[in-house]
């Protein structure tokens, strides 16, 4: 029959052994996430709006926002800050492509929650006309 060796753990082992876990443990990464959350799960107020789908333009803006959305982007590592991002567009198309995308990008590489905003546009026949944009 087998015998079974006795295993002493010193202090000193259990705390490297421990420390070294922390640190693999602390090294892992952890993936980024991106979540869309409608502003309004009913619908925005005052009714009105577009038809359709939202139309992306190859040159990244958007227009057509027949939902208005938050779409937010978890850093891998957040340090609690955040930052609502509304790209510009003359109030008739967003240029999520070139504004509000790569400034989430570079949020988010520095542990910033980033919030793009794809709000409504006030020639799209909203009942709120030129105030849309604004609730």
């Amino acid at each position: 029959q087998g015998q079974v060796a006795e295993m002493r753990l010193g202090r000193r082992s259990f705390l490297l052994g421990a420390a070294a876990v922390a640190t693999g443990a602390a090294a892992m990464t952890v993936e980024a996430q991106t979540v869309i959350e409608p502003l309004w799960p009913d619908g925005p107020p005052g009714g009105g709006g577009p038809g359709g789908r939202l139309e992306r333009r190859l040159n990244g803006t958007v227009s057509n926002v027949v939902e208005p959305t938050l779409t937010i982007h978890m850093p891998a590592r957040p340090t609690g800050a955040a930052m609502v991002i509304a790209g510009g567009g003359g109030y008739k198309r967003i240029a999520l492509g070139w504004e509000s995308n790569p400034a989430a990008r570079w949020l988010v590489a520095r542990g910033i929650i980033a919030c793009v905003l794809t709000y409504r546009l006030p020639g799209e026949g909203w009942a709120a006309g030129a105030r849309a944009p604004l609730q």
